[in-house]
């Protein structure tokens, strides 16, 4: 489990914060296009299986803890609205 939370977070780092400095000169040749392109769905997918993990994790909390899901999303909702209302100003 932890690795493969390592795995998905250096995974994220790389995206975020490399992919564009790492990879501009392969960029300029088809075949280093392609080598970019493999290694980005390569770690989309270790993203999309720790993203999965984190989800089986949290349904298991959750449900030994009793709450829904649909408890803390409401909130976050809430609290994001409330941050990101709209400016009397915008509305018009």
């Amino acid at each position: 489990t932890e690795a493969q939370f390592r795995a998905g977070w250096n995974s994220r780092n790389w995206i975020v914060h490399e992919f564009l400095r790492s990879t501009a000169e392969e960029f300029r040749t088809s075949a280093g296009r392609l080598r970019v392109l493999k290694r980005l769905a390569s770690e989309k997918e270790e993203i999309k299986k720790t993203h999965q993990l984190a989800n089986q994790i949290l349904d298991t909390y959750l449900a030994d803890y009793g709450i829904a899901i649909a408890d803390p999303a409401t909130s976050a909702d809430r609290i994001w609205t409330h941050l990101n209302a709209p400016l009397l100003s915008d509305e018009n």
